[in-house]
């Protein structure tokens, strides 16, 4: 293990936090939900366990790599891939959330 200062070991820290609740999250809020929209259970569940392992391998990269935790490793196919499908997740659960809140809440547009 190659810490080389706190900053590093609280950077970690950090990110497994965010691992924890992203997975919290995808796995135990997000299928209790009400939502109506498959896109947006599908969507969120994504962006959380997506969310999670990118927040665990920057753990272990500042963990094990801290000469590589930002620089060339940002731009390796495999995190560019990661990230994309990230945003995609995330853009789908936001668009999903947005139609079930406006048009199937009681205070929204459509009164169902």
């Amino acid at each position: 293990m190659m810490l080389t200062d706190a900053s590093t070991f609280l950077y970690a820290l950090a990110d497994i936090s965010t691992t924890l609740g992203c997975i919290f999250l995808g796995i135990y809020v997000m299928p209790m939900t009400r939502l109506k929209l498959r896109i947006t259970k599908v969507g969120g569940v994504g962006f959380f366990m997506i969310s999670a392992l990118v927040h665990f391998g920057q753990a272990l990269r500042a963990l094990f790599r801290p000469d590589r935790t930002y620089g060339e490793a940002a731009y390796q196919p495999a995190t560019v891939i990661v990230h994309t499908a990230l945003a995609v997740c995330l853009w789908l659960f936001i668009c999903g959330l947005y139609i079930e809140l406006v048009r199937w809440a009681p205070w929204g547009r459509d009164k169902r």
